[in-house]
C-alpha cells in the first residue's frame, strides 16, 4: 500500500470517528449497556491505525459496560474519548 493510500484511509476514519464518538454517547444517554459494549468494542481498532489512546480508553469502555458499570464512570471514559477525539482532530 503507498504512503498516499494508507493516509487517505486515515483521514477518512479520524473524520468518521466523532459520528462514532456521538453514537456512542447516544447509547450512553439511554443507558444501553450491550450497545455500548458494541461500539466501544469497534472503536477499540483505532489501535490499529495509530491512535492508542483512543484504543484504550475503547477498552476500558467496554469492560465497563460488560461489568455494567456505575454510569458515572462510563460517562468519564466517554468525556475522556470525547477530549482525545477532539485532539486528534485538532481542536
Amino acid at each position: 500500500m503507498e504512503d498516499k493510500d494508507y493516509t487517505e484511509i486515515i483521514s477518512r476514519y479520524l473524520e468518521r470517528l466523532p459520528a462514532k464518538v456521538d453514537e456512542l454517547r447516544s447509547a450512553v444517554n439511554l443507558r444501553e449497556f450491550d450497545r455500548i459494549r458494541e461500539l466501544s468494542h469497534k472503536l477499540k481498532g483505532a489501535k490499529m491505525f495509530g491512535f492508542d489512546s483512543v484504543g484504550a480508553i475503547s477498552a476500558e469502555l467496554e469492560m465497563a459496560a460488560t461489568r455494567r458499570d456505575d454510569i458515572s464512570n462510563i460517562i468519564n471514559l466517554l468525556d475522556r474519548l470525547t477530549a482525545e477525539v477532539e485532539a486528534l482532530k485538532g481542536g
